[in-house]
């Protein structure tokens, strides 16, 4: 699929051969290297780092709500200019955190690759929203909180027409952070945004089911203006 980018005409590598990370990754490498870029959970910085060798860091934000992920970021890529230990959702507000590595999340009881049950702490969040910076590409992998993410950008998202790159957790997403099949639907709606996964499939209402064996883990939302 073709669709109009920041002036110019990219190729969406959709595919039925690529897991969610390959597809990210040939994803980025179309992007104009002007994409002004965000990336929310940044984890150990995999992403973080092909974007800042593919785009300018100054253009660029980075946010990881993790403290000790933070701290590792900022251990392994040195300084950056734009990067934050800053817990995003659609409110501000004191939530839990539960922190187990990769596996950490917002609000979600979860435990890491040993079956250890996550810390927990309070943090409080801010909204895209809030933060007030264009952006023309953003990245989620929250651990559910993804779409909660995105309602606190939509004014970002209105006013810049961004891609979205998503993790999808469907009603168990759904069931803890506290929106239904029918708010994700019309939030998308509302803002005039087609949603797919990496083969190109559109995402339809039989997904919403959590056991979707991995095809609609992650989905690329674009504005329906913008395909050719």
């Amino acid at each position: 699929m073709k669709v109009k980018f920041l002036k110019t005409e990219i190729q969406i590598p959709f595919g039925n051969t690529h897991t969610h990370d390959q597809f990210l990754i040939k994803l980025l490498e179309v992007l104009p290297s002007t994409a002004r870029v965000c990336e929310v959970g940044c984890y150990k910085g995999v992403f973080t780092k092909i974007m800042i060798e593919k785009f300018d860091p100054s253009l660029c934000h980075f946010y990881e709500g993790d403290k000790e992920n933070y701290s590792r970021m900022k251990s392994q890529i040195g300084s950056l200019p734009n990067l934050y230990n800053i817990a995003l959702y659609n409110k501000n507000e004191i939530l839990k955190w539960y922190s187990a590595g990769a596996f950490s999340s917002l609000k979600m009881p979860i435990v890491d690759y040993h079956d250890r049950v996550a810390d927990r702490y309070e943090v409080q969040t801010q909204t895209l929203d809030q933060i007030g910076k264009p952006f023309d590409f953003i990245k989620i992998d929250a651990e559910g909180s993804d779409f909660n993410i995105l309602r606190g950008a939509k004014n970002l998202i209105q006013e810049n027409q961004p891609l979205l790159y998503f993790e999808f957790t469907g009603r168990i997403g759904g069931h803890v952070h506290g929106y239904s099949r029918q708010d994700f639907e019309n939030f998308f709606d509302e803002m005039g945004y087609l949603v797919l996964n990496k083969q190109g499939n559109v995402l339809r209402g039989e997904h919403w089911r959590s056991d979707n064996g991995g095809m609609f883990n992650n989905l690329l939302a674009l504005p329906n203006n913008t395909a050719l």
